[in-house]
């Protein structure tokens, strides 16, 4: 994965298809997937020059286990995802989860944050309350307040006082159990993109999508220099590519949904970085840790890191989400900012840790033209007597994304849930059918 090409044949330019689908993100990709598997003639046009959208894997070399750039790990049980999962063959790795803090160079278990985990088990969804404003009708003091924003900050990727506190209670029990998958979620990409191939689809890559705008004859798709018709059509790109003007890239949908515009007032999207560093040998702190454990530095640009599962290609993956991403944004400065934590990490000169680094590796989303952002989340106040998933609009347009699942808002789980649905309510309504 990550290679930029232009096009993938068959060319989607012959025309008669069913249902056109926007966006080869992992959530388009599965209701492409549905539907050709229901017998409809599906082309699918993603603006990339490869599919996967915020899903990114790499391979260093290709003996090497993969690095993700994006997505890496399953929250929880989602049937959906799952059963993808088991379709392609996927092996998936149970991750344990254990948190431990480092500081002044000693490692021990984060219990302030477990502390913080448990008060969200306990809590109550609210009306409108932000997460920050959840904080202090919890009574926490101030060093437990520290730990809860940076959760908050990092997990959801939003400030504390502009996140949903019910949204963060409605997810907490996700993060109990999670799991990832050896062969890199790229694997998923490709086995999508093969079978989708294989059943004659067109899959048209560097085709950016303008404007959809729904006809008397079905639904008719605008990029810069050409124009598709289908009799439906599934938009799935990521929620701030709704938010922004035509002009600044946004697509726009003719006529507007009214769900879509809910949604834009309803999230907003998160920022997050990651930095996987490959090591030429574990250093001291990672190899004295359970595998799957997480440490914490609160204070560091960098707070959260992880290790990799292949302990033969050691890895350090560094994670920063929330508003303090806004100071080290673009992949230079994220790199070089990575590298400062691990040093410091270290108790080391920087020149001391890079001797440990073999290569660098960072995708900066939230600078990307075409995700605007790492995955969305709940804006406090939002109404709650809305109830989700729903659908943007009705056949022959449907919207799809990762916002449209209340329990999942802005994971891989919800993309793919949201995906095979629309594509099973395109097919049960005949809009998909091949004539």
């Amino acid at each position: 994965m990550g290679e930029e090409v232009e096009r993938v044949e068959p060319s989607v330019e012959k025309g008669g298809w069913d249902v056109i689908v926007v966006g080869a993100g992992i959530g388009g990709l599965s209701a492409a997937h549905e539907l050709a598997r229901g017998g409809a003639r599906v082309a699918v046009l993603e603006g990339r020059g490869r599919p996967g959208g915020r899903i990114l894997t790499v391979r260093p070399e290709p003996a090497a286990a993969p690095v993700e750039l994006g997505a890496e790990f399953i929250h929880g049980k989602p049937p959906e995802l799952l059963a993808l999962a088991r379709e392609a063959r996927l092996e998936l790795e149970p991750v344990a989860g254990r948190h431990f803090e480092l500081a002044g160079g000693e490692v021990r278990p984060a219990k302030d944050l477990n502390d913080v985990l448990g008060e969200l088990e306990r809590a109550r969804p609210t009306d409108g309350e932000s997460a920050l404003e959840l904080a202090h009708m919890r009574g926490l003091d101030s060093e437990h307040g520290r730990w809860f924003q940076h959760f908050v900050e990092g997990f959801h990727g939003g400030p504390a006082d502009r996140v949903s506190a019910r949204s963060i209670i409605r997810q907490a029990s996700v993060t109990e159990t999670q799991a990832r998958a050896p062969q890199g979620y790229g694997a998923l990409i490709d086995f999508l993109s093969a079978e989708l191939v294989n059943a004659g689809a067109g899959l048209a890559l560097g085709c950016r999508v303008e404007t959809v705008a729904v006809t008397g004859e079905g639904v008719v798709v605008r990029d810069g220099l050409r124009e598709y018709r289908a009799k439906a059509c599934i938009v799935a790109v990521p929620l701030a590519m709704f938010q922004a003007p035509r002009e600044l890239g946004g697509i726009e949908l003719e006529p507007p949904p009214p769900e879509v515009q809910f949604a834009a007032r309803r999230f907003e999207s998160g920022l997050a970085l990651r930095v996987t560093l490959r090591l030429v040998e574990p250093v001291p702190f990672q190899a004295a840790l359970p595998a799957g454990s997480f440490i914490h530095a609160l204070d560091e640009d960098f707070p959260t890191w992880w290790s990799s599962s292949d302990p033969k290609d050691p890895r350090l993956v560094a994670w920063c989400g929330g508003p303090r991403c806004a100071k080290i944004a673009g992949e230079r400065r994220a790199g070089a900012a990575a590298l400062a934590t691990f040093a410091r990490l270290m108790g080391q000169t920087l020149t001391e840790a890079r001797g440990f680094v073999r290569d660098v590796y960072v995708h900066d989303f939230g600078v990307d033209q075409l995700s605007r952002g790492a995955y969305p989340y709940e804006l406090a106040g939002a109404d709650s007597e809305v109830e989700l998933p729903i659908f943007a609009g009705s056949p022959p347009l449907l919207v799809i994304g990762d916002f449209f699942d209340a329990d999942e808002v802005g994971t891989v789980a919800a993309a793919v849930k949201s995906g095979t649905s629309a594509a099973r309510t395109l097919l049960g309504s005949g809009h998909a059918a091949a004539e």
